[in-house]
């Protein structure tokens, strides 16, 4: 009867060690001050936006509009939350993140941006 509760201790220490950081790696020292002097709405280029982050996740709209979206996340990856015992372990560890979305132009400069810090704490839900 030990041995299956110790495979058991030993799968969710080994799952709980498995924490994983995903996405753009420069969003994560990113803050509302240093994205405000990155990003310049109506001056900044779509060029100077891929030179410091990289190209993001393009949303293309027909007026010639685009949408870069970046991602940063940092946790235990969340299928683990459906692993049996090991589930109810892992959803009470906070997971968190970042995304920026970056609004350009038809001529490729910045008009908007939005910097979200994202926590997912033990109800599951996104808290920001």
């Amino acid at each position: 009867m030990r041995t299956p509760c110790a495979v058991l201790v030993l799968i969710a220490i080994a799952n709980l060690a498995a924490c994983v950081t995903a996405g753009n790696g420069k969003m994560k020292v990113l803050t509302q001050h240093s994205t405000a002097q990155l990003l310049t709405p109506g001056k900044t280029t779509r060029a100077e936006v891929a030179q410091q982050l990289g190209e993001g996740k393009a949303l293309r709209f027909d007026s010639g509009y685009e949408v870069w979206v970046y991602e940063f996340a940092q946790g235990i990856p969340r299928f683990v939350d459906f692993v049996p015992y090991i589930g109810h372990v892992s959803r009470s560890v906070r997971h968190s993140g970042k995304e920026l979305r970056v609004l350009f132009d038809s001529q490729g400069v910045v008009r908007k941006y939005l910097l979200l810090d994202i926590t997912v704490g033990d109800s599951g839900q996104p808290t920001q």
